[in-house]
C-alpha cells in the first residue's frame, strides 16, 4: 500500500480523535459553567426567560449531556406573565436541550428541543363546544385578580405552549372538564405527550394513565388543522387505542340516546375524521365484553362477548354506511360464528332512524334470536325473521 495513503489515514484519525477530544472538553467546561451557574441566580433567571420567550423564576438550575445534546435543566419554574409579573403557570422542571452546532461554532444558547415536566393542566369544553385551557395557580390570588388571571393564563398556554414548533410535556397530570355534560370532571394522571404545531395545524402523541374509574392506559394521536380551541371547526383525523375501557362512565355522553350502559368493557383500536368538526368515517377493531345494558328502558340484556372490525361513513344526508367483518358474537349458549355483512342507518333524529341491512349470507334465524334476546325490534318483525330462518 502507498505511503501517502498511510500518512492520510494517520491524519485523518487523529483529526478526528481530536475533534472528538475538544468537543468533549467543550461539553465539560460548559456543564461545569451551568452547575455552578446557581451563583448568579439572576443571570440564570434572564437566561431561562431568553430560551422559554417568558418571564419565569427558578427554584435551582443545573445541567446534563443528553447524548451529544448539552441540556440544561430549570427546577421549579413559576412562568409569569409578560404584563405585571403575576405567576401563570408552575412546572416541577423544564429541560431546554441546546444546539449543539450553534453552540460551538458562534457560541450561543440556542434551544434545540424543550420537554417540561410535571405540568398540572385542565382543559375545559364549554357549553359553547369550545376549548379553553387553565393551569393551576402559582402562589395566592385574590378574588379581585382571579378573574384577569384566568383570562393570562388562557391567552398564555395558547400562544407558548401550541405556537411553539415541538414541545414533549412528561410526567404531567391533565384534568377533563365537560361543562356541556354536567359539569363531567376526570382526572388524568402520568400523561406523556409530544406536540408539534405549524401556524393552524397541530399534532399529538399522547400517552398515560386513564383514570381508574376508566380504565387502564390510553394511546391518542390526533392531527388538527384549524384553530385548536374550536373544534366546531376541525378537520382532523384521531387514533385512539386501550386495552381495557369501562363503558359505563361514558353513559354521560349518551343521555340523548336510547341506549343505557350498565356495565361492561371494551377493548379498542378506532380511527376517526373529523370535517368542520362533524365525524364522517369511523374504523376500528372492537371486542366487547361482559356488557349490561338496557334499551329504550325495556328489561335489561346482556352480552357476554361480542367482537369485530368495521368501517363506517357518514354522507352529506346523515346515511352511515358500515362494513362489518369477523363478526362474533357470544351470549349465554348462542354463539354467531364470524360473519360479514354491510348495514345502513338513516339517521332522522336523536330517537328515530331507519335500518338497513345487506349480506351475502346470513343465518335469519341466529338474527332473530339476537334481536329477541335485545328487544331490538318489535315482536311481530321478530316473527317474520323467525319465519324467514
Amino acid at each position: 500500500m502507498h505511503p501517502l495513503f498511510h500518512k492520510l489515514k494517520s491524519i485523518i484519525g487523529y483529526s478526528i480523535a481530536a475533534i472528538v477530544i475538544v468537543a468533549a472538553l467543550s461539553i465539560s467546561g460548559v456543564r461545569f459553567l451551568l452547575t455552578t451557574a446557581n451563583l448568579y441566580h439572576d443571570e440564570v433567571e434572564q437566561l431561562a426567560s431568553r430560551l422559554l420567550e417568558q418571564p419565569v423564576k427558578i427554584a435551582s438550575m443545573d445541567a446534563k449531556l443528553s447524548g451529544l445534546v448539552p441540556t440544561i435543566i430549570f427546577h421549579k419554574v413559576q412562568l409569569l406573565s409578560k404584563q405585571d409579573n403575576n405567576p401563570l403557570f408552575s412546572l416541577s422542571r423544564i429541560d431546554v436541550g441546546i444546539s449543539f452546532k450553534s453552540l460551538i461554532l458562534s457560541q450561543k444558547i440556542t434551544p434545540q428541543y424543550i420537554t417540561v415536566r410535571g405540568a398540572k393542566l385542565t382543559v375545559t369544553r364549554t357549553v359553547n363546544e369550545e376549548i379553553k385551557f387553565e393551569g393551576l395557580q402559582a402562589g395566592n390570588l385574590t378574588a379581585s385578580n382571579k378573574t384577569e388571571n384566568n383570562k393570562q393564563v388562557n391567552s398564555f398556554i395558547e400562544n407558548w405552549l401550541l405556537s411553539r414548533s415541538e414541545i414533549a410535556i412528561e410526567d404531567s397530570s391533565i384534568v377533563w372538564r365537560d361543562e356541556k355534560n354536567g359539569r363531567l370532571s376526570w382526572a388524568f394522571d402520568n400523561v406523556n405527550f409530544l406536540l408539534k404545531n405549524s401556524d393552524a395545524h397541530h399534532q399529538l402523541s399522547l400517552y398515560g394513565s386513564l383514570p381508574n374509574v376508566l380504565g387502564d392506559k390510553i394511546k391518542l394521536d390526533v392531527d388538527i388543522k384549524g384553530d385548536i380551541t374550536k373544534p366546531q371547526l376541525w378537520k382532523a383525523k384521531l387514533f385512539l387505542e386501550s386495552e381495557n375501557i369501562n363503558l359505563s362512565p361514558f353513559q354521560n355522553y349518551l343521555n340523548k340516546s336510547n341506549i343505557k350502559i350498565k356495565n361492561g368493557f371494551s377493548a379498542l383500536k378506532l380511527w376517526a375524521y373529523y370535517d368542520q368538526g362533524r365525524l364522517v368515517h369511523l374504523s376500528g377493531d372492537i371486542k366487547l365484553n361482559d356488557i349490561e345494558y338496557q334499551y329504550k328502558k325495556k328489561n335489561e340484556a346482556q352480552i357476554n362477548y361480542a367482537s369485530a372490525i368495521f368501517d363506517a361513513s357518514q354522507n352529506e344526508k346523515s346515511i352511515w354506511n358500515v362494513s362489518v367483518d369477523r363478526f362474533y358474537y357470544k351470549n349465554n349458549e348462542r354463539v354467531w360464528s364470524e360473519s360479514k355483512f354491510n348495514f345502513a342507518y338513516h339517521y332522522l333524529n336523536e330517537t328515530f332512524g331507519n335500518f338497513y341491512i345487506k349480506a351475502d349470507y346470513l343465518r335469519l334465524g341466529m338474527l332473530s334470536q339476537i334481536v329477541s334476546d335485545h328487544s331490538l325490534f318489535k315482536e311481530k318483525n321478530i316473527k317474520s325473521l323467525r319465519s324467514l330462518g
